[in-house]
């Protein structure tokens, strides 16, 4: 089988223009490929700081909410020696007044006799 020069003429540009076709999207590909590792690199930097900040955040977060517990349960605490204080003013006023009822209503027995 013998090729014509003419037939040679007609494919060699049509084989340069299929090795520039392959050589371009080769060079696209290894330029995407290179930007994506680019962009993967930075979006995993940019979480990782994300990542310590937040954690920073509630570490802060955890410690003033701990602050915050500590102050309440001191709050309540004197709130439960007020209330202590309070019901046994109201019990021994309430024994007094008691006394005092039982004593006005022995009063009146004794002088309707």
């Amino acid at each position: 089988m013998e090729i014509s020069w003419l037939e040679l003429a007609r494919i060699v540009p049509e084989i340069a223009v299929a090795l520039l076709f392959a050589w371009f999207i080769r060079s696209e590909r290894d330029a995407n490929q290179k930007s994506s590792s680019s962009i993967m690199t930075d979006w995993a930097n940019r979480m990782k700081e994300r990542d310590t900040m937040w954690r920073d955040f509630l570490a802060e977060q955890r410690t003033q909410t701990n602050e915050s517990i500590g102050r309440l349960a001191e709050e309540i605490k004197e709130i439960g020696k007020g209330i202590s204080a309070n019901t046994a003013l109201l019990t021994q006023h309430d024994r007094q007044a008691h006394d005092f009822i039982v004593a006005q209503s022995e009063r009146r027995k004794g002088g309707a006799q």
